[in-house]
């Protein structure tokens, strides 16, 4: 009883099966896109001077007490830095706007930046910011919607200064001592 029991169900699984590509077959979806030929060169700004070359570079947050970051959510020693476009060509139609899009394979789900230090300080990432300091999710494929755009300065032959910030993060709180470092790319959107 058992084998035909089992006969039968392998019967009825097989064909569910051969009958599952068909099921769905009657749908289309279509892709579409769009290639910019807007280009600029970077360079990266911190406190006032050009730091790295062709838009790498490292960016030194100023040392902070493991109290700051004692709370659920806190965050602690936020500096700017500037992403610099410069000898920009506008492309066809001619973009107005341009922001950084991040991504990092050290980002978590909340878009933060994990601490990938020797020594790291415990419960502590880092955190972007765009200008209005509004937190930017790395690997966010909305960052297009959510971020802040800078208008391209008019006057090709001066720079376009992007403004960002990051900051010591700790969701969970209790932050404890220890180096903080991560790393992130980031490519140029137009608008």
């Amino acid at each position: 009883m058992k084998s035909t029991t089992a006969m039968c169900i392998g019967t009825v699984l097989a064909l569910n099966i051969v009958n599952l590509p068909y099921a769905s077959a009657t749908n289309t979806i279509t892709f579409n896109g769009q290639i910019t030929d807007a280009t600029c060169n970077v360079s990266l700004e911190y406190k006032g001077a050009a730091v790295g070359t062709d838009g790498t570079g490292s960016i030194a947050l100023d040392e902070v007490s493991m109290g700051a970051l004692a709370g659920a959510g806190s965050s602690a020693g936020q500096v700017p830095f500037y992403i610099v476009a410069k000898d920009c060509t506008l492309g066809t139609p001619a973009k107005t706007k341009i922001a950084a899009d991040f991504k990092s394979e050290h980002g978590d789900n909340q878009g933060n930046l994990n601490n990938i230090a020797a020594n790291p300080a415990e419960n502590v990432q880092l955190r972007l910011l765009d200008s209005a300091r509004k937190p930017i999710r790395v690997n966010d494929p909305m960052q297009t919607a959510t971020t802040a755009f800078t208008d391209i300065n008019s006057d090709l032959t001066k720079d376009t200064k992007m403004l960002y910030f990051v900051e010591y993060y700790s969701s969970a709180g209790t932050a404890g001592s220890g180096a903080v470092s991560s790393d992130v790319q980031y490519e140029l959107m137009y608008q």
